[in-house]
């Protein structure tokens, strides 16, 4: 073949790859129910365990966008992907969510998955640090108004949506940050007899590590703080 054919059928490759790049809801529910409670090591889940430095709620949040975009449900599969930095990797991520190395230190790790503040600053500003790749976008959060924080707007969460929880949020607090990550593995509907805030929050199902829990709904998080974001290409 050619040179020039193979440059040009390279190309069409990266566009290609770009043009159908897409963070996949239902894909990413799938990783997150079939990975939760799976052992972190080199056979079954080989990705960095830090249940030691913190938790792996964000560790396991970000493998679950992981496979969303890449369409892999398989958590070996995913750490092979993201450390080799396939085309296809490049495609649907970008530098500051890049999973880099299988090691607990965090100098060979981005920003975004060095725990759950960190990744919600991260989420905040993604759409201003990044023109391509992976970023998100607000749903919806508790919101201050008048001294009293409102509640979320239910209506605007959908499944594969991640979660930042503040357990210990203070109003008018100056080192307020989020100390939890999960992700919306169902959403189901309200009912009528959903008559109190918690009720109604707990139609909103979580999956997440730490405690490696799933089903969990969200009012019994007893989180006073909440921020829903929803990752997107």
């Amino acid at each position: 073949m050619k040179k020039s054919n193979i440059f040009i059928s390279l190309f069409l490759v990266l566009i290609t790859s770009s043009a159908s790049a897409a963070y996949t809801p239902s894909t990413a529910i799938s990783y997150a129910v079939n990975n939760y409670n799976l052992p972190y090591n080199t056979t079954s889940n080989p990705f960095i365990n830090v249940s030691g430095v913190g938790g792996n709620c964000t560790n396991f949040a970000n493998q679950t966008i992981s496979g969303g975009l890449l369409g892999i449900t398989n958590a070996k599969t995913l750490n092979q992907n993201l450390i080799s930095q396939s085309t296809a990797v490049k495609a649907v991520q970008n530098t500051s969510v890049f999973y880099k190395c299988n090691t607990v230190g965090n100098t060979c790790q981005t920003i975004a998955w060095r725990g759950a503040q960190p990744m919600f600053t991260y989420s905040a500003n993604s759409t201003s640090l990044q023109s391509k790749g992976v970023r998100l976008n607000l749903a919806t959060k508790t919101t201050l108004v008048n001294g009293t924080l409102s509640p979320l707007d239910l209506s605007k969460i959908r499944v594969g949506d991640i979660v930042y929880l503040d357990f210990d949020f203070v109003i008018g607090g100056s080192s307020n940050s989020v100390d939890h990550t999960a992700v919306v593995t169902a959403v189901n509907p309200e009912s009528w007899y959903d008559v109190t805030q918690t009720m109604k929050y707990n139609n909103i199902k979580l999956t997440y590590q730490s405690n490696n829990t799933t089903n969990k709904g969200l009012g019994d998080m007893n989180a006073p703080a909440i921020y829903i974001y929803r990752p997107f290409i």
